[in-house]
């Protein structure tokens, strides 16, 4: 088993600090005779855990933690710094994602990482990654596109290991929301902005404002017809819309079509990340 740095500095401190140390929360360096089963994912590391007394029964802790490195839109390039940093000084990488790229990039920073992308549910995902916290690694989940899973995976891992008092944290990285706005070039302060994913804006009814802009958040499981209709209703046929894809490499463009709602079928809106509805009384 490839032995991992133990060396590395803690992924919860301030950039400026230190970069090695021992963490702080290995305060027991003699082995406690209770002492619980060792996770065979650090079977070469002696210090991996310490015993905590209490109530008269050993308990042990590790010095686990996540952080959560949401990697933008644009493959490497959308990194911020402080994700850069946190992916170098991890324990152990995850990474979870559809570009190749980017997955290459990562592990040119860091040479212990795996693949997540072969477990098929959220809950194997979380799985994996509690027994690398509690085996007392510090753990950098590296998140990249859009997709569904991605975004409850981080909302079940980040609620899961503060429940059992592990450190965890988001790195935001440049979403697509925020390409949208960069593309079109829109302030969405100015009219005010409405945000909803196809999927909840159709089955719990919403019915827009047309005052304000509207963004709807589209996946392989938008029911069209529907949120066609729905459209249609609020702002009427002819009303102008833009169906928006953002660039995923540096070397090609985003994609950008404005087509009035009457003329849309299904098919526009296959393979595209948000449709851009203006206010009604923007088109005149």
């Amino acid at each position: 088993m490839r032995r991992y740095h133990r060396g590395v500095r803690d992924a919860f401190a301030p950039p400026h600090q230190q970069p090695y140390g021992e963490r702080a929360t290995r305060t027991a360096k003699t082995p406690s005779p209770a002492r619980a089963p060792r996770s065979p994912l650090l079977e070469d590391d002696a210090d991996s855990w310490a015993a905590v007394p209490g109530d008269g029964a050993a308990k042990t802790t590790a010095a686990g933690s996540l952080v959560i490195v949401d990697t933008g839109v644009v493959a490497v390039n959308q990194v911020t710094v402080e994700g850069y940093l946190r992916i170098r000084q991890s324990d152990r990488v995850l990474f979870l994602g559809a570009d190749p790229v980017t997955e290459h990039w990562i592990r040119t920073l860091n040479e212990n990482v795996e693949s997540l992308n072969a477990l098929e549910t959220a809950d194997e995902i979380v799985e994996r990654m509690l027994d690398h916290i509690w085996a007392g690694l510090a753990i950098c989940l590296v998140s990249h596109g859009r997709a569904a899973l991605n975004a409850q995976v981080q909302r079940e891992a980040i609620a899961l290991s503060r429940a059992e008092n592990f450190p965890a944290a988001i790195v935001p990285g440049v979403s697509a929301l925020e390409c949208l706005f960069s593309d079109l070039g829109l302030d969405p302060l100015r009219d005010g902005c409405q945000i909803f994913s196809a999927e909840h804006f159709v089955e719990h009814g919403r019915r827009p404002d047309p005052s304000a802009a509207l963004v709807v958040s589209l996946s392989e499981e938008t029911a069209c017809t529907e949120l066609l209709q729905v459209l249609r209703t609020a702002y009427g046929a002819e009303h102008e819309v833009i169906i928006h894809e953002p660039a995923r490499y540096a070397v090609l463009d985003p994609v950008i079509r404005r087509t009035a709602i009457g003329s849309m079928s299904e098919g526009d809106l296959a393979g595209v990340s948000h449709l851009y509805v203006p206010p009604k009384d923007a088109n005149g």
